[in-house]
């Protein structure tokens, strides 16, 4: 059952109205709002005036059959389209065709990404991962204009993605006459909040003269920000704000909020070429370095002594773990009586919410035991606030061991910061013949190709002492400059070599190490036992071998 209509209401009687009587019923006449002259009944009491609704009503059954009366339009024609498609996709509803997604096509954006922070902290993801993931795809919906999910577009995530990389093209000023600036003015200055430069100082190892509110900055700081600003963002700082609102996206589909995932295509840059902070492994001379100067030091960072570090870097190079895990640890987490000795950690500790059973060599457990002796019950082995900046930790104690925090390396500067001490645990294991499979599990790895790409990387060195394995040849220079210039395949010997070393021919032509194959003087003929030819294990191809093929 459908039909139109102007709904009544009433009012009190103009005070200016004329009251006229037809056909036995009285009736107020008045001048509406427009100028228009109005005719209206009056009620049964005569104190108010009856008068239809501007607009135009539509009733209707729904989907779920249920009478539904809702607004329209003030134009006729107009209500009557309305109707109709309000009509035939009840219609389609009943008949089970109905577009589920165009009650949230209709939301705003803002009010999906408000469910969605809810679904990641209903899930138990750790806060700050929650508060990333959030700035980040805000970051993309502001400066993309997206307002409904209808508004999402590959084309313009891309270009946000590429803003991001090119950095800032309009950077303010600095005024020639000012050579100082208070933590306020290079807040403003940067486009950040005050309580971002000490961070942004500190990891950059920049100039900064005074303490509290008269901590001053030199021009040359502010210059440094500010070329940082017009770099621009790295390839991996990108893909992380890709990853971010493609994850929003899949919640979309999966939440039945989307047909499908619009950003599905969308692939991230190549990190590889714009490598911020590439880490390196130490070595074992750096390390042991590392770990004798970090005893003898009598300063206390960040709450530790240098013992309290030394045993923390210990166990870090040792395990693998993180920083944030090893902040979890208490005497309870080990278990240094087992066989294996071993150290424990709760699923709600790790990066990968899962347990962790890490074995212990002995020498480190018998070292912990006595380090753990007086440590009291469920209190963290190392308090403090040292996990916040773990990289500040170790840097003082690198400067102090005379250990280089950046180094040259092929495709930018190499750093040794905290998490190193991972890299180093993974690179020990691929140095002592552990197999993947074992290195990807002490990893606590799901992928093999982040251990052997990010963490197993074998170093320059290394790779020189495996090619120095390969077994030597002898090439004759000479032979293969004739070989070249003649272009004849015939006027070649070749024969295996079984000599070590260099040498020289008696007609005093240099010799070269290579590999396995060695090439004699020229113009001479392929040795009957070398010859291209089937051998005995393989059967003989006659239709390869027939003459109109070979002469």
């Amino acid at each position: 059952m459908s039909c139109l209509f102007r709904p009544t209401y009433t009012r009190e009687v103009p005070p200016d109205a004329e009251i006229i009587t037809r056909a036995g019923k009285k009736y107020a006449r008045f001048r509406g709002r427009g100028g228009e002259m109005v005719v209206a009944p009056l009620t049964a009491d005569g104190r108010r005036v009856r008068l239809k609704s501007a607009r135009w009503y539509g009733q209707y059954r729904d989907a779920a059959g249920r009478l539904v009366r809702v607004p329209l339009a003030t134009n006729k024609e107009v209500a009557k389209t309305m109707l109709a498609d309000l009509i035939k996709k009840a219609e389609l509803g009943r008949a089970g065709l109905l577009d589920r997604h165009e009650e949230h096509r209709r939301r705003p954006l803002a009010d999906h990404l408000a469910d969605f922070q809810r679904y990641l902290e209903g899930r138990g993801t750790t806060p700050d991962h929650v508060q990333r993931t959030v700035r980040h795809i805000r970051r993309a919906i502001d400066q993309c204009g997206w307002t409904t999910t209808a508004d999402l577009s590959a084309t313009q995530l891309q270009q946000f993605l590429a803003d991001l990389r090119q950095g800032r093209s309009t950077l303010p000023a600095l005024d020639p006459r000012q050579q100082w600036f208070t933590k306020t003015e290079l807040a403003e200055l940067l486009g950040v909040k005050p309580s971002a430069i000490t961070p942004l100082i500190r990891r950059h190892q920049l100039e900064a003269v005074g303490q509290g509110k008269a901590r001053r900055f030199p021009r040359t700081t502010a210059e440094a920000l500010l070329a940082r600003l017009e770099r621009g963002l790295s390839v991996r700082t990108a893909n992380a704000h890709l990853t971010s609102i493609k994850a929003f996206c899949r919640w979309l589909v999966k939440e039945k909020r989307l047909a499908e995932n619009p950003l599905a295509h969308v692939s991230g840059g190549n990190v590889r070429v714009d490598r911020r902070h590439a880490r390196r492994a130490l070595t074992a001379d750096e390390l042991q370095r590392l770990l004798q100067a970090t005893r003898r030091s009598k300063h206390v960072r960040r709450g530790l002594t240098g013992e309290e570090r030394q045993a923390l870097y210990l166990v870090a190079v040792n395990t693998g773990l993180r920083a944030g895990e090893l902040a979890a640890l208490t005497p309870e987490s080990f278990d240094l009586t087992a066989s294996p000795p071993v150290v424990m950690l709760g699923a709600h500790c790790t990066k990968n919410r899962c347990e962790v059973c890490q074995p212990l060599p002995p020498l480190v457990a018998e070292y912990l035991r006595g380090y753990l002796h007086n440590k009291p019950a469920g209190r963290p082995v190392w308090p403090g606030s040292w996990a916040e900046r773990p990289a500040d930790l170790f840097r003082a104690d690198l400067e102090a061991a005379g250990i280089p925090y950046a180094v040259d390396g092929p495709d930018g500067p190499l750093f040794a910061d905290f998490h190193s001490l991972r890299h180093t645990f993974i690179a020990m294991l691929d140095q002592a013949g552990v197999s993947l499979k074992q290195a990807m599990q002490l990893a606590r790895h799901s992928d093999p190709k982040l251990t052997m790409a990010v963490y197993g990387r074998a170093q320059l060195h290394d790779l020189a002492g495996s090619v120095a394995k390969l077994p030597a040849l002898i090439v004759d220079t000479s032979a293969c400059t004739n070989l070249v210039q003649a272009g004849d395949l015939r006027s070649t010997s070749v024969r295996f070599s079984d000599q070590k070393g260099s040498s020289e021919q008696p007609d005093g032509s240099a010799v070269q190490l290579l590999g396995f194959l060695t090439v004699d003087a020229p113009r001479g003929a392929v040795r009957r036992d070398e010859e291209s030819r089937p051998g005995r294990i393989r059967t003989c191809n006659q239709g390869i071998m027939s003459p109109l093929l070979c002469h």
